[in-house]
């Protein structure tokens, strides 16, 4: 499905699986690119969800389009959310050019579950990209892993937000191939979230290789002070947060790390 408009509302539908939303039946190239601005895929109600699985692609990949919402979906699902149909490479791509993208939401049901892609969960190129309320290599419940081969959220960009102070902004980054957050960027933002674990925070369900990975950039935040601000990183293969020359002033305060 390829959306060039502004203004597209898209809901409801199932992309890249049969009917019952069971069984791969895929499309050739990402289930939907979308190239224009202010577009809604998905909503707050389970009949607003979108199920893209199983496409030959990307799950979704934006373009130079600005401020659109992805909310709601399950992307490398079935349609119940607890079974594998990964898409072949990364759930959400966001291009450099889809400044002002959010993924999720800050409300009940604007979450989307982005699981057992063949790459990353989500790959940031776009500058302010905000990424709250989803579950990332878990299922629908929260309780076990479908984990993406890769990282949860592969953030190569500055300024994006990925979490909040909330339970509903909360992102749950577990169980995946590679790092909850690996970042490339400067004066990204991670707060209050749950990586490594399960979603009610009780188990763990590890990520393959760190919690927080920074690699590149400066003034990046990870935790902060304030109430419901910092982050649960616990469980993971190798360390909870790691910093990599040249990253230059990092900010790490309030979290719980193990």
């Amino acid at each position: 499905m390829l959306l060039m408009g502004d203004n597209v509302l898209v809901e409801g539908n199932i992309i890249g699986l049969d009917a019952t939303g069971a069984s791969i039946v895929a499309n050739g190239s990402s289930g939907i690119a979308i190239g224009g601005s202010n577009g809604t895929i998905g909503g707050t109600t389970a009949a607003a969800r979108n199920v893209i699985s199983g496409n030959a692609n990307n799950g979704i990949t934006t373009g130079n389009g600005t401020g659109n919402v992805i909310s709601g979906n399950y992307i490398g699902t079935n349609a119940a959310g607890n079974a594998a149909r990964g898409n072949s490479n990364t759930g959400i791509y966001i291009t450099s050019g889809a400044t002002g993208t959010v993924v999720g939401g800050s409300v009940a049901g604007a979450g989307n579950v982005i699981s057992a892609n063949y790459n990353n969960g989500i790959t940031v190129y776009a500058n302010g990209t905000v990424i709250k309320g989803n579950y990332i290599g878990v299922n629908a419940l929260g309780n076990g892993s479908l984990a993406n081969s890769s990282s949860a959220i592969y953030l190569i960009a500055n300024s994006a937000v990925v979490g909040g102070n909330t339970s509903t902004q909360r992102n749950v980054l577990s169980g995946n191939g590679g790092s909850g957050v690996y970042i490339d960027g400067s004066s990204n933002t991670v707060i209050g979230n749950y990586i490594g674990l399960n979603a009610a925070g009780t188990n763990h369900i590890a990520n393959a290789v760190d919690g927080v990975h920074v690699v590149n950039g400066s003034g990046n935040i990870i935790g902060t002070a304030n109430s419901g601000e910092g982050n649960v990183i616990s469980g993971n293969a190798t360390y909870g947060i790691e910093l990599e020359a040249p990253s230059t002033g990092t900010v790490i305060k309030g979290n719980y790390i193990g």
